[in-house]
């Protein structure tokens, strides 16, 4: 594949780091769109939506660095080279969920009502940086026989070259597209504040307790070696959504033509 696009004034643009970017610009735009449409501030979403992504990105790092801390002890400052891959979805979801939750209150924002605006963006945004992780070949998977297993060949690849791989990123891009479509059709409906929320929430984590089965980078390193990190992250956001339409259930949805912000 291509970990390394092109150059340009000298500066080598990444495919990973080009993508993931992409992803957050078009979580960004679909956000701010459904937000105003809901009658949210579309300057005070942007303005949470700047927080949340300083916090998922610093979040998703920060997880990938306690998966995987040997490399980062002996060269701490790579810590800092995002654009070289190594980064974790669920930690970012957590971080930005976090931070959007804190910041929404100040700028006049409810925040349930915000999660249902940018819930298909989060999934949106997965997508478009799965096209990078497959370019990079990082999250790359098991070896596999199958007839569309992927051989990845470029010597900066950290996929094993030369070997039919099963194309995790690509499977899980597509998930994350087929969660989009869902949520939009969903939020057309009237559900209870909130509910997009839990159910991306439980989509996600639902699909990451499969699709982690099939990926290659990954260290069982919990209950003997039967589950990753990721995995048992998966079971806390998946607790975290049922618990949450439970509570979501006995709230009082908002009245028909209430502004939703």
């Amino acid at each position: 594949m291509l970990p390394e696009l092109f150059e340009f004034n000298g500066v080598t643009i990444h495919s990973w780091g080009l993508f993931v970017a992409l992803g957050f610009m078009a979580g960004v735009e679909l956000t701010v769109y459904r937000a105003g449409r809901a009658g949210c501030d579309r300057r005070s979403v942007r303005k949470l939506l700047v927080w949340a992504i300083i916090a998922a990105v610093v979040g998703a790092r920060l997880f990938y660095v306690v998966l995987d801390p040997g490399p980062f002890l002996e060269h701490p400052l790579e810590v800092f080279l995002l654009w070289k891959g190594g980064v974790v979805f669920s930690g970012g979801v957590a971080a930005g969920t976090a931070a959007a939750w804190i910041a929404s209150r100040p700028l006049g924002l409810d925040p349930w009502n915000l999660s249902d605006a940018a819930a298909p963006g989060i999934a949106l945004g997965d997508a478009v940086g799965r096209i990078g992780c497959l370019l990079a070949g990082c999250c790359y998977g098991l070896p596999t026989k199958l007839p569309w297993g992927i051989v990845f060949r470029h010597p900066y690849s950290p996929a094993p070259t030369g070997i039919p791989l099963h194309p995790t990123q690509a499977y899980t891009g597509l998930v994350s597209l087929g969660i989009f479509i869902l949520l939009l059709r969903v939020g057309e409906r009237r559900i209870r504040t909130g509910g997009l929320l839990c159910l991306y929430l439980g989509l996600y984590a639902s699909s990451r307790l499969v699709l982690e089965r099939f990926r290659g980078d990954l260290d069982r390193v919990l209950f003997g070696g039967t589950m990753t990190l990721t995995e048992a992250a998966a079971v806390l956001i998946l607790c975290f959504a049922a618990g949450l339409w439970v509570y979501l259930g006995r709230k009082r949805d908002r009245a028909p033509g209430r502004n939703a912000c």
